[in-house]
């Protein structure tokens, strides 16, 4: 049921579906430059206001995110860079300190949405996509809101239809349920529907039931 994705683009492929479903992270924009941005921007700023070295915070950070990820496995809020910080910065404080939560969680995300950059297939597809009146819709792990400004950041939000998170779901793709509201939301059959995501494991969702799945290898085809 795969295809590869440089075919999928030059042959026009996605002309024949009625609807593609496309992840967010490492599909549409690079995750890892963001991300390594806001956290050295953070910590840097934490270290600057509080004179605990970069590196216990650095530290500090990791083991409360493996704490939040034990903690809620298989849910949105895993993600939630709103309960790291929290947790972090009780480790460091001995208490919850809820205005510096707060202001570091927007400070976090303020930092990550400057860095992130559409790559440049995206906006040619969905233009062509639109053109032919083709629906779009986002299926996406993490939280709706932090997704949602995503979404909003990178300017693609008038090409999208409908935008389905795990949060939403209760669940975690690959988990069934997601590909099902996928298909409730669009009210399309899988044969007319094709996913495009960078995650062998999770992207495939829709494999079994049979919706057309094109891997993107951000790391060799992202621009």
């Amino acid at each position: 049921m795969t295809t590869s994705f440089k075919d999928f683009l030059d042959q026009r492929q996605y002309l024949h579906y009625q609807a593609g479903i496309f992840d967010l992270d490492n599909t549409l924009y690079a995750y890892a430059p963001c991300n390594q941005y806001a956290q050295k921007q953070l910590f840097e700023r934490i270290s600057l206001e509080t004179g605990f070295p970069v590196s216990q915070i650095d530290t500090a950070y990791k083991t409360a995110r493996t704490v939040v990820h034990n903690r809620l496995s298989g849910t949105a809020a895993m993600h939630s860079r709103f309960l790291y910080i929290q947790t972090m910065l009780e480790s460091l404080h001995y208490k919850t300190m809820v205005d510096r939560t707060l202001q570091l969680h927007e400070f976090f995300w303020g930092c990550y949405f400057s860095k992130m950059k559409l790559f440049e297939w995206v906006l040619p597809l969905f233009n062509d996509m639109r053109a032919h009146e083709i629906k779009i819709a986002i299926l996406t792990d993490l939280t709706a809101e932090v997704q949602f400004r995503k979404l909003q950041k990178l300017g693609i939000l008038p090409f999208i239809e409908w935008v389905i998170t795990s949060e939403e779901v209760g669940a975690e793709k690959p988990h069934q349920e997601t590909i099902d509201i996928c298909l409730k939301k669009l009210n399309k059959s899988p044969e007319n529907l094709f996913f495009v995501g960078d995650d062998p494991k999770k992207d495939t969702v829709g494999e079994i039931l049979g919706i057309q799945t094109i891997l993107f290898n951000y790391r060799a085809e992202g621009s």
